[in-house]
């Protein structure tokens, strides 16, 4: 008898892939899936190409996503219509606010700063962080 795994719906998550586990490496090709889904209340992502690790070497560029909607949508539809494996559309931990802040790393002072004009977003991205300055 096979089990299938059932996948819980949320309206809201974050999504974080490497390019190299993907079938391309383009934002805006990630961008256009992301449109295609239905119900979607909002969406921001930006590329982490600048990220370093611990022993000093550049990290793999990988994006973070963030959508919400308007109704409960499957971890299992978001995850096959951007083409990256379910385990890496996780239901936000926090709040949405603090997952859009971590695109810049605006919320984790020890990392990266990005600037906020390299987030794509269907609103406007640079309002939105404008009243959370960078931690100290």
């Amino acid at each position: 008898m096979t089990t299938s795994v059932k996948y819980p719906c949320v309206k809201s998550c974050e999504i974080m892939q490497y390019y190299r586990y993907m079938d391309c490496n383009e934002i805006a090709v990630i961008i256009q899936r992301i449109k295609t889904l239905t119900y979607l209340k909002s969406w921001s992502i930006i590329n982490h190409d600048k990220d370093i690790l611990p022993s000093g070497e550049p990290k793999p560029s990988h994006f973070h996503a963030v959508l919400t909607f308007d109704n409960a949508k499957s971890i299992k539809t978001i995850a096959d219509t951007i083409k990256v494996e379910p385990q890496f559309v996780s239901k936000i931990k926090t709040t949405t606010k603090s997952a859009r802040l971590y695109h810049i790393h605006r919320n984790d002072p020890e990392k990266y700063q990005y600037d906020p004009t390299e987030v794509f977003a269907s609103f406007d991205y640079i309002n939105c962080v404008d009243d959370c300055p960078p931690k100290q």
